[in-house]
């Protein structure tokens, strides 16, 4: 079963992963980005789930890639901050995410992502 054919039968069911949100407000969105599942991640902005949703502790999907980033792999985490501004975050929203949840300048992290997250914007994503 692909995500494309879940959320109909979710929807029958009478729930919708749109709205779904486990007890701690944490959409699927939130659930992909903390596992840095770049698939699911598409999948749920094509879906429609807002980038800008917080839950219940004040934490975007955004906020949440960066938090559970793996400092051995980190291209997920930059791929999925690409999709992230394609779907409505800004080069501001990074850049107070990347300061909110303390991502230093470790192996150039920080500058790669910035860098990055530039370029996606003079590309006009």
């Amino acid at each position: 079963t692909t995500i494309d054919q879940l959320n109909p039968l979710c929807v029958r069911g009478g729930v919708s992963l749109t709205t779904l949100a486990d007890s701690t407000g944490n959409t699927f969105l939130h659930m992909a980005c903390r596992h840095r599942n770049v698939h699911l991640v598409h999948h749920a902005l094509k879906l429609g789930i807002k980038p800008s949703v917080m839950n219940h502790d004040g934490n975007t999907c955004l906020d949440i890639v960066l938090i559970y980033q793996n400092y051995h792999s980190r291209k997920p985490v930059v791929d999925i901050i690409a999709l992230l501004m394609q779907y409505g975050v800004s080069i501001t929203d990074v850049l107070k995410s990347l300061a909110k949840n303390r991502v230093t300048y470790e192996h150039g992290f920080f500058d790669s992502v910035h860098a990055y997250a530039t370029c996606l914007c003079k590309e006009g994503a």
